[in-house]
């Protein structure tokens, strides 16, 4: 198992960056790594944050889906899954887990993997939140339990819930499966971020597979008291948000300062490919038609909208990618709630001229933690490995928009 260095090294690690230089230790190492085209900045190098497999599980080589999260306490947590080799959405007896590694000094350095939630099955990830005003941290995600979980797609559409913490995610409540009341037997999957509304309600998005990756239904779990009761919006399934042509899959959830909530999805079917943004106005209850934004192209991969620090602005994270490989990564800042978008910078990408299979060298699912001026973004690469970038909120202006 690989992850990032104590603080001794680190500082010496850091001091050579900025000649592209590479430093390798015994547990980690932090590198202008060749597998990522990064040259066309000197203001910001990825870091190698985990590679597995954890010594615990020495057949868990599989990683991805991260998530992270500022504790209640201030501990910067990550979460993501680890598993056996394979694909979990249609292979029954993987094993594996969710694991969390937890940072107490913002991000520089980071503990050992902690396996929070010990299954028999492999999860497919899971999603931080925390309602405003409380000390509470929930993982929510998606279940695979055995005799729930669909036949077809077993690690997809599965029971969906959340685990409690109360004591900044040391220790977690076991399992409660959302069943909402106009749809008790509703499965599924949601890994990207939720929200709360202005006025308390929870919001948590998430896919239905029908026939394939080519097909699916995208639909809102909310709950107006706090995660007691839910309802399936925009009705019971099969009744997703139906926007014609639009076939939605992986959605986000983000709560403006100004009280709309917003609904990020990509579209599935491919044409127009862009990402696809719906608006709430009345707390989650409804919402506006889908609407493609050409300002975030995306190709297969999932939306990725977070707000920087001053918990205002906008920052959506895109692959534009045309041939469909998820080998690059773009953002696109957002200063009016959504409603207009800045041209797209180039972050980074990868070498995938020899992947047949393009996922072999696949970067996705960017995560953000952001805190007094500094962004702090994750994503998985090639299945195996999680990066983190450390990026001063200042200099996102400095990235190009086209590649170099």
């Amino acid at each position: 198992m690989k992850y990032l260095l104590a603080r001794p090294i680190l500082i010496l690690a850091l001091s050579l960056l900025g000649t592209g230089a590479s430093f390798a230790g015994k547990t980690g190492k932090l590198i202008n790594h060749p597998e990522l085209k990064i040259d066309h900045v000197d203001f910001a190098t990825p870091s190698l944050l985990f590679e597995g497999p954890p010594k615990e599980h020495p057949d868990w080589t599989r990683t991805y889906h991260v998530q992270g999260t500022i504790a209640p306490n201030g501990d910067y947590l990550a979460i993501f899954a680890c598993s056996e080799e394979g694909f979990f959405g249609k292979i029954w007896d993987l094993k594996g887990d969710i694991v969390i590694l937890r940072s107490k000094d913002k991000g520089l350095t980071w503990g050992e993997p902690e396996f929070p939630f010990p299954t028999e099955y492999v999860m497919h990830a899971a999603t931080f939140f925390r309602p405003r005003g409380t000390d509470d941290l929930y993982a929510f995600g998606t279940e695979p339990i055995p005799e729930l979980r669909d036949e077809v797609f077993p690690g997809e559409n599965c029971p969906v819930g959340y685990r409690k913490s109360t004591d900044s995610g040391y220790t977690w409540s076991e399992f409660v499966h959302i069943k909402p009341e106009n749809d008790p037997d509703f499965i599924g999957y949601g890994v990207l971020p939720m929200t709360e509304a202005h006025d308390g309600s929870w919001l948590y998005g998430v896919t239905v597979l029908i026939d394939g990756y080519e097909d699916s239904e995208a639909y809102v779990l909310r709950s107006a008291d706090q995660g007691k009761t839910w309802t399936c919006l925009p009705d019971a399934e099969p009744n997703g948000f139906d926007y014609g042509f639009f076939n939605p899959n992986e959605i986000a959830l983000i709560t403006c300062e100004n009280g709309d909530n917003l609904l990020f999805a990509r579209n599935q079917s491919m044409e127009p490919a862009t990402i696809f943004l719906s608006r709430s106005t009345d707390h989650g209850a409804t919402w506006s038609d889908g609407v493609s934004v050409p300002e975030l192209p995306h190709s297969a991969a999932p939306p990725g909208p977070y707000f920087l620090s001053d918990g205002k602005t906008i920052i959506s994270f895109i692959d534009r990618n045309p041939d469909w490989r998820r080998s690059e990564i773009w953002f696109s800042i957002s200063r009016d709630d959504g409603h207009t978008w800045e041209p797209s910078r180039f972050l980074l990408k990868v070498d995938d001229s020899d992947d047949e299979s393009n996922w072999a060298h696949s970067i996705k699912y960017p995560a953000v933690i952001a805190e007094s001026g500094v962004l702090n973004v994750f994503f998985s690469y090639g299945w195996h490995k999680l990066y983190q970038f450390k990026i001063e909120e200042k200099d996102l202006a400095r990235f190009p928009t086209k590649i170099p």
